[in-house]
This record gives structure tokens, sequence and C-alpha cells, in this order.
């Protein structure tokens, strides 16, 4: 019997079939960095001739639990292979100049914001570190719900987050961009906020020219739509039916969301457009909002479900 239900293994297998077939004709080599996935499809293979020998509920707990680890990472990692052969593909011209436009329409004006931020040294550096943390902040549902017993929500969450970087590929393939830091070239070299981000352009200018063929590490270089929003959108989703995590969750998320402005990697349209594109992830993976749920979390059932802040469609 398979741990996951059949509505979350679809999007990785979409996922993982698009990868295959795009592979090939992005002209890329992906050969150092394969191994990852590789090694991910074979544990995955070995947690499924593990799973009949499960000889109590809370060993299948704990190969379920892996597993879910398993797909989050297989997700991950094919979200990368589509976002780097998309912008490898270059069909589509870089929207940085209607990105740019976008936020002056939105009231923020990158030349004007840029030296005003950068006279606060100290915030900078509180976002910059709460910047690096994002990898840490959408893991963490992946350990915390299985704890306590909400399989359940950690299932939906890893199914989200796949159906998410589907969007974002496809996304950032049709309106690429190499961000604020690096759009503005000479206006960024003055305002060091700006500049810490810049990396990210020559990646993405490198893939498009067909100067960066061999792909020895994945960076994360998307601007349009925000996965740092979408990606705290759908931690707070998860972990919202466990009160006492509840405002911490929410209050780390709105420090991602505004660091990543903050720091250059995004546009402030970046923002909503990640937003928009996890609550339609949430949607599409069986979240409902449930405003009338009960708040506890007394119940000793280890294999609950919480229906707090989530709902199978």
């Amino acid at each position: 019997m398979f741990p996951l239900e059949a509505r979350t293994l679809l999007p990785l297998v979409a996922g993982l079939a698009a990868a295959v077939l795009m592979i090939p004709t992005s002209g890329l080599d992906f050969t150092p960095v394969l191994r990852i996935p590789a090694g991910l499809v074979a544990a995955w293979i070995l947690m499924q001739a593990l799973l009949p020998k499960a000889r109590s509920e809370r060993e299948l707990r704990l190969l379920k639990w892996i597993t879910l680890l398993i797909y989050f990472a297989l997700a991950v990692n094919c979200g990368f292979i589509l976002f780097y052969c998309g912008q490898a593909w270059a069909a589509f011209p870089l929207r940085d100049e209607m990105f740019l436009a976008a936020d002056r329409l939105l009231g923020f004006d990158w030349v004007l914001a840029g030296p005003w931020m950068n006279q606060h040294a100290a915030v900078t550096s509180f976002f910059l570190l709460v910047y690096a943390v994002f990898p840490a902040f959408v893991v963490a549902p992946l350990f915390i719900l299985p704890l306590l017993g909400r399989m359940g929500e950690a299932e939906f969450y890893v199914r989200a987050s796949m159906i998410a970087e589907l969007v974002f590929a496809i996304a950032s393939c049709v309106a690429p961009a190499v961000s604020a830091a690096t759009a503005l070239g000479a206006q960024a070299q003055a305002n060091s906020t700006l500049a810490l981000s810049a990396f990210s352009g020559p990646i993405v200018e490198s893939l498009r020219s067909g100067a960066l063929t061999t792909i020895d590490a994945f960076e994360g270089i998307g601007t349009f739509p925000s996965y740092h929003t979408a990606g705290s959108v759908l931690a707070v989703i998860a972990l919202w039916g466990v009160p006492w995590l509840r405002g911490f969750a929410v209050a780390l998320a709105a420090a991602e969301i505004a660091s990543a402005v903050w720091v250059g990697g995004h546009y402030l349209i970046d923002l909503p457009a990640g937003a928009l594109m996890a609550c339609a992830a949430a949607y599409a993976a069986g979240w409902r909002w449930a405003p009338e749920a009960a708040e506890t979390l007394a119940e000793p059932a280890p294999e609950r479900d919480s229906t707090l802040a989530l709902r199978k469609a």
C-alpha cells in the first residue's frame, strides 16, 4: 500500500516527466547535480520495499514521514531543473522594465528607495539574516507537523509545494527577470543593499545567452513570482492549525516577505504574485479556509489530521 494519496503523487510525476522531457532540449548539462535526484529516487524505491514490512503504526508513520521528506526534496530539485531549462530556452524577453514600472505604479521607486534603505544598515542586516533562514522556515513544517501527529497536513504541504513549484517554473519562463539589482545596473552600485543580490542576474543572463551550459549547483535565482513569498504563505497555511505556532509563523512569514524586497532580490510586484500563487496552489492541493474551526490541539491522537485550517476537497 502506498502511503501517499494519488493526488499527492500526480504533481510530482508531472514535474519529473516535464524535467525528463525538457533536459534534452535545454542544451544544459545537469550531470553534476543529477546524482541528488537520482539518489532520492533510489531512496523512494527503498521506502516502497520497506513499507510492506512495517510491523506497527509507528513504523508506518515513520516510513511515511521519510517518504514526505524525499518527496519534498525531489520537488525542490525538480523545480530548479524546470526553472533552469525554462531560462535556457529564452523563449520570452526579460520583463524587468515592466516590473520596475509596475513597482512605480504601486508607489515604490527603486532609484529613490534604494539609498534610503541603504541608510538603515541594522535593518538590512536583520533582513539579510531573515532572508537566509528561508530554507529552514519552509522545511520546518515537514518536521513539526508529523511530530504533532498531523501527517495529513504535512502531506498537504508537500503537495501544495510541488504545485507551486510547477506554477513558478511556468511563470518564470513566461515572465523572466534578472532582479532589480541587475536591471538597475550602475544605479545599483551606489547602493550596497541592492548589490548584495546582484548574483542572480548574471546566472539568468548566462543561461539565456548560452554561456552557462554545465550546472554544478542550483541557486535560487527566480524573481517573478516571489517563491520566498509563496513558500512563506504555504508554511503559514500548513502551520495554522497549531495555535501556539501560528503567531510566530505569521511574524516570520511577514519578515521573509519584506526581506525579499529589502535585499533587492525581488520586485515589489513579485510579492502579491507569489502570495496569489501560494493560495492557488494550496486550493488546488485541497485547502479550504475554515474560520469556524475550533482552536484545539489537546486530544492525544497520534495520527489525527487536524481540520482547523485544512479541509480535504
